[in-house]
C-alpha cells in the first residue's frame, strides 16, 4: 500500500472516531414550526427550534411534576418518586433529595442557597439548603388576616431577588401567597380580575341582595403557575382559561405590565413559562406545544405538539415544564415518560433574537439590517415587520416605519409615525397654506364687495335660478339642508307635496348609501375597522339597505294600525329626508380621519356621536309630522317599528335555515329517484 494511501485511511478513521465522540446538537425537525402573518394567520415559517438530546430517561422518574434550570444542573420535581432529582448537565451525574413529610413535590425553584419545594400533598413548601437539609417548612399561614377558609395547596413556588418567597396555590383566587425570606406571610400578590358575563350584569340590575346572595360567589380565575424572570427579577405568572390574557407580566404592585395585555396569542391550556436571559418568554401546553414570545408578547413562533401514534423527539405525551438555559436552549418536561427534551435553536431564531437585542440595547442600524435579512426569508412574519418598523421609527425614517405598521396592522405605531410625518409636513408647508388661505380669503371678499357694488354675479345667479325652477329635482336635493336647519318646518312641507318627491328621496337614499360604504370601508387606517381589501361589498350593502328598507315598510305598517296619516310615499320621502345630517356631516369625520392621530381621536368619535344624533332627533322629528302623532304616540310607533325589524330579520334567518334544509331533501330524493330509475 501506498503511502498516499495510508495517509487517507488514517484521516478517514480519526474522522470516524471524532464523529463517533461528538454528541449530536440536533435532529432533524420532527414538527412545523408556525407564527402569525400579517393577515394575523398561522403560517408556517422556518425551523425555530430542533430537537436534540433526551435527558434523565434511565433515572427512573415516576410522574415529574417541574423542571428548573441552575447553573449547569437540571433539578427535577419527581412527584411520584417523592424526592427531587439534580441532574448535571455536562456529566450526567444525579444527586437526590428528600425530606421528612415530603409526599408530592409539584414545584420547583433554585438559587444559590436554597433549593424550594412546593408540595400538593403534604400542603407545605420545603426549603432545602444545597447539601440537602431542611432549613424552613411553610405551612398554611395561621394569621386571620390569610382567612380560615382560604385554601391552602402550594402548587407551584418562586423567589424573587429579594427572598421573597411566593406560592402559586390550588384554589386560592387571592392570587399568590406572598411569604419574606424568614417565613412570615406578607400577603396576596397579583391577584386575576374578575369578568362579568352580561347575564350577571342583568342579575345586578334586578335581583334582590337576597337572590344575589344565593347564588354563586363571582371569583377570579387562580394562578396556574409563576416564574421570576432570572436577570431582572420581575415576576410572571400563568392563568388558564382567560384568553388573551393567559401570560401577566407583574410590576412590585402585582399589575400586569406586559405591553401586549389583552392581545396576546395564547392558549387556554399552558402548564408552565420560563424567561430567557434577553427577556424571550417561554410556555408550554400540556399537549407539547411550545410558544415563544418577545419580552413585550409578541408571539415569534410555536413548535413541538403531542406525540399520538408513537413516540418521537420534539413531541411529547403529557409535558408539564419549560426552562431555558443563558444560550436560549429549551427543556421541556414530559411527565408521562418521565424524561426531558432539550430544543436547540436554529440560525434563524438566533437572528431573531440578535435582532431583538439590538433594538433594545439602541443599536437600531444593525437591528434594522437583520429584519429585513429576516424578511427575505419570511415576508409575511408579523413580529418581523412590526420590530423592523420600530427600528425605522428609532433611526427617524417615518414613512418607512408608518409602512411596516401598516402591514403589521399596528394602528398605535402608525398612529406615532404619521404624527411625525404630519409635522414635518406642517413644518414646512404651514406658511405656504396660511398664505394660499389668505389669497383666497382676500379673493373672496375682493368678489364680493365687487358683486354689492357692481353685480357681476348677477348673471350667474340668474341663470342658476332659471335651472333651479326648471328642474325641480335639484331643487328638492338641495332641500336637504333646509331639513337640517328647519327639522319640524321642513317635514311638515315635504309632508304636504311641496318640496320633495320619490326622485330626489332615491337620490339622496343613493347618497346615503355611497357615504355608508365609503365611510365604512375606505376610512384612514387609523381609524379602520375592517380591511377594504377583505371587505365584502354585498355584505355591507346589505347592512345599509335591509334595515332601511324594513324600517319604510314597518313604520308604514305600524302607523297604518296606530291612526297614523302618512302614506307609504310619505314615509319613503321623510325617511330619505331624516338621512341628510348623515349625508352631510359624515363626510366631515371620513375627512378626519385622514388628519389625526389617535389621541385626537376623540374628536372623530365626537363628530360620528353629533351625525348619529342629529340624524336620530331628524327620524324622531320627522316621524312625528309625518304621522300628526303627539309625543307618546311617536315613541310608541318607533319601538313598535324597530321590533318589527328585529322579528322580520329573525323570521328571514328562520326561512333561510329552512329552505337549505328544504333544498337538501329535495336533492336527496332526486338523487334517490335518479339511483332507483337507473338501477
Amino acid at each position: 500500500m501506498s503511502r498516499r494511501k495510508v495517509v487517507v485511511c488514517l484521516l478517514a478513521l480519526l474522522l470516524a472516531a471524532l464523529t463517533a465522540a461528538l454528541p449530536a446538537a440536533a435532529i432533524e425537525g420532527t414538527s412545523y414550526s408556525y407564527t402569525i402573518s400579517v393577515d394575523g394567520n398561522w403560517i408556517r415559517t422556518q425551523d425555530t427550534y430542533m430537537p436534540g438530546a433526551i435527558m434523565m430517561r434511565d433515572a427512573g422518574l415516576n410522574q415529574p411534576e417541574d423542571l428548573f434550570l441552575y447553573e449547569n444542573t437540571a433539578y427535577v420535581a419527581d412527584g411520584g418518586g417523592s424526592r427531587v432529582v439534580a441532574y448535571d448537565l455536562e456529566t450526567g451525574a444525579t444527586r437526590e433529595y428528600r425530606a421528612e413529610g415530603m409526599i408530592t413535590p409539584t414545584g420547583l425553584h433554585v438559587d444559590a442557597n436554597y433549593i424550594y419545594v412546593a408540595d400538593y400533598d403534604a400542603k407545605v413548601v420545603f426549603v432545602l439548603d444545597h447539601e440537602g437539609q431542611t432549613v424552613m417548612t411553610l405551612g398554611k399561614p395561621e394569621t386571620a388576616l390569610f382567612g380560615a377558609k382560604t385554601p391552602y395547596a402550594p402548587r407551584k413556588v418562586t423567589v424573587d431577588f429579594k427572598g421573597n418567597i411566593y406560592v402559586v396555590s390550588e384554589g386560592t383566587y387571592q392570587g399568590m401567597i406572598q411569604f419574606d425570606k424568614s417565613g412570615e406571610f406578607l400577603g396576596f400578590y397579583g391577584s386575576n380580575k374578575s369578568t362579568i358575563t352580561f347575564t350577571e350584569m342583568l342579575q345586578d340590575l334586578f335581583f334582590t341582595e337576597e337572590q344575589k346572595a344565593a347564588l354563586f360567589n363571582r371569583i377570579p380565575n387562580t394562578m396556574y403557575n409563576a416564574t421570576t424572570d432570572k436577570s431582572s427579577g420581575i415576576l410572571f405568572s400563568i392563568t388558564q382559561l382567560d384568553p388573551q390574557n393567559t401570560i401577566k407580566k407583574h410590576n412590585l404592585a402585582g399589575t400586569n405590565i406586559l405591553s401586549m395585555a389583552g392581545e396576546l396569542v395564547d392558549e387556554s391550556n399552558f402548564v408552565d413559562i420560563a424567561v430567557a436571559e434577553n427577556g424571550e418568554i417561554y410556555t408550554v401546553t400540556e399537549t407539547g406545544l411550545i410558544y415563544e414570545y418577545a419580552p413585550d408578547g409578541s408571539l415569534l413562533s410555536s413548535f413541538g405538539g403531542r406525540s399520538v401514534s408513537d413516540e418521537r423527539n420534539g413531541q411529547f405525551t403529557v409535558a408539564v415544564a419549560v426552562d431555558v438555559d443563558s444560550n436560549n436552549n429549551v427543556y421541556v418536561l414530559d411527565k408521562e415518560r418521565g424524561f426531558f427534551q432539550v430544543f436547540y435553536p436554529t440560525d434563524f431564531t438566533v437572528s431573531t433574537h440578535e435582532a431583538l437585542a439590538s433594538l433594545d440595547k439602541g443599536d437600531y442600524e444593525k437591528s434594522k439590517a437583520l429584519w429585513q435579512d429576516l424578511l427575505k426569508i419570511n415576508g409575511l412574519s408579523l413580529v418581523a415587520h412590526n420590530e423592523i418598523a420600530n427600528a425605522y421609527f428609532q433611526l427617524g425614517d417615518y414613512d418607512q416605519a408608518a409602512a411596516h405598521y401598516r402591514i403589521a396592522n399596528s394602528k398605535t405605531g402608525y398612529s406615532e409615525s404619521f404624527w411625525e410625518i404630519r409635522n414635518s409636513w406642517l413644518t414646512r408647508y404651514l406658511p405656504l397654506v396660511f398664505l394660499i388661505l389668505a389669497v383666497a380669503i382676500a379673493l373672496l371678499v375682493t368678489v364680493h364687495e365687487l358683486d354689492k357694488h357692481k353685480k357681476i354675479l348677477a348673471p350667474v345667479q340668474r341663470g342658476y335660478r332659471r335651472f333651479a325652477e326648471k328642474n325641480r329635482w335639484y331643487d328638492d336635493i338641495r332641500y336637504m339642508k333646509t331639513v337640517v336647519r328647519h327639522p319640524i318646518d321642513s317635514f311638515y312641507y315635504l309632508k304636504q307635496g311641496t318640496h320633495g318627491s320619490v326622485v330626489s328621496a332615491t337620490v339622496l337614499i343613493a347618497l346615503a348609501y355611497l357615504v355608508f360604504i365609503i365611510s365604512t370601508i375606505f376610512p384612514g387606517f387609523t381609524f379602520s375597522t375592517v380591511s377594504s381589501k377583505d371587505a365584502s361589498l354585498a355584505t355591507f350593502s346589505l347592512l345599509f339597505l335591509v334595515p332601511l328598507g324594513l324600517f319604510i315598510v314597518g313604520n308604514y305598517m305600524v302607523s297604518s294600525i296606530n291612526s297614523g296619516e302618512g302614506s307609504l310615499k310619505n314615509v319613503y320621502i321623510m325617511t330619505a329626508y331624516a338621512l341628510s345630517p348623515y349625508i352631510l356631516f359624515t363626510p366631515i369625520s371620513f375627512v378626519l380621519t385622514y388628519v389625526l392621530t389617535l389621541n385626537e381621536g376623540f374628536l372623530v368619535t365626537l363628530t360620528q356621536m353629533a351625525t348619529i344624533g342629529y340624524a336620530a332627533v331628524a327620524f324622531y322629528l320627522g316621524i312625528k309630522e309625518t304621522h300628526n302623532y303627539r309625543v307618546p304616540e311617536t315613541i310608541k310607533n318607533i319601538l313598535l317599528t324597530l321590533f318589527f325589524i328585529v322579528m322580520a330579520i329573525i323570521v328571514f334567518a328562520i326561512l333561510y335555515l329552512l329552505w337549505g334544509q328544504l333544498y337538501e331533501f329535495a336533492v336527496g330524493i332526486g338523487n334517490e329517484v335518479k339511483y332507483r330509475v337507473g338501477y
